[in-house]
């Protein structure tokens, strides 16, 4: 009886990854929130739970060194190395696991601060956006603060520059002035033009800080909106 090359052996080891996995999201369907203290006992317990498998496996594998005497033959140095990289394995899965769920629900909700992403809730509370790469440049930010005053930091001649502006809400919608973001609901993703992803929330609590720069909305997010309704036009006049 080959102990390396059996299923028991290749189940015991892949029974921990798999439970390191799917740990942080029971946790968080079960308490609502992932922290720390949560996410550092579930991957010492993964952990301690390999381990226990390994020294299981050692155990058969004795039983068959002795039922086999000379005729044993020892694992192959792949299967060593195997059972390495699974312990490596078992303490970095929990934090990859928690990782995408974070991208799934949003950070906020992962956290347990909101259990949706409702624009009227975020009105009392304020929130932090973080905008997609490809719509803004570098170190562009959004944030909406209780009261309803926004602000947008855009670069100007390599320095930030504020703009403050009122937004509100409408429905599942933000709104700053005439440009409308649609939230998701279970993601805190904001979008454009209906389907466009160009952010998503990713704090929600936030105080307005001193006076702004500038007022209005930057013509970074004007111009977003018009290229989007111009190839949304292009896209409907082509001929089918």
């Amino acid at each position: 009886m080959d102990v390396c090359g059996s299923r028991r052996f290749l189940s015991l080891l892949l029974a921990p990854l798999a439970l390191g996995a799917l740990m942080p999201w029971a946790a968080w369907y079960a308490a609502g929130r992932v922290d720390s203290g949560m996410m550092a006992a579930a991957t010492l317990g993964v952990g301690m739970i390999y381990l226990a498998c390994v020294h299981k496996l050692g155990d058969l594998e004795l039983k068959v060194r002795r039922a086999l005497g000379r005729r044993y033959e020892p694992p192959p140095p792949e299967v060593v190395l195997s059972v390495c990289l699974g312990l490596a394995a078992s303490l970095v899965i929990p934090s990859l696991s928690c990782g995408a769920l974070g991208e799934v629900v949003g950070f906020p909700r992962l956290e347990g601060t909101v259990s949706a992403y409702v624009p009227d809730e975020l009105a009392s509370s304020g929130a932090r956006v973080s905008l997609a790469s490809w719509a803004f440049s570098r170190g562009t930010r959004l944030a909406f603060f209780s009261g309803g005053e926004a602000r947008m930091t855009v670069s100007r001649d390599g320095e930030p520059v504020q703009f403050a502006s009122a937004w509100r809400t409408d429905g599942q919608s933000i709104c700053l002035e005439h440009l409308c973001m649609q939230m998701d609901r279970a993601s805190g993703r904001l979008f454009a033009d209906g389907n466009v992803e160009i952010g998503r929330i990713r704090v929600v609590g936030v105080e307005a800080p001193p006076l702004a720069d500038r007022p209005g909305v930057p013509w970074e997010l004007h111009n977003l909106f018009r290229n989007l309704a111009a190839d949304r036009w292009s896209d409907a006049s082509v001929p089918r």
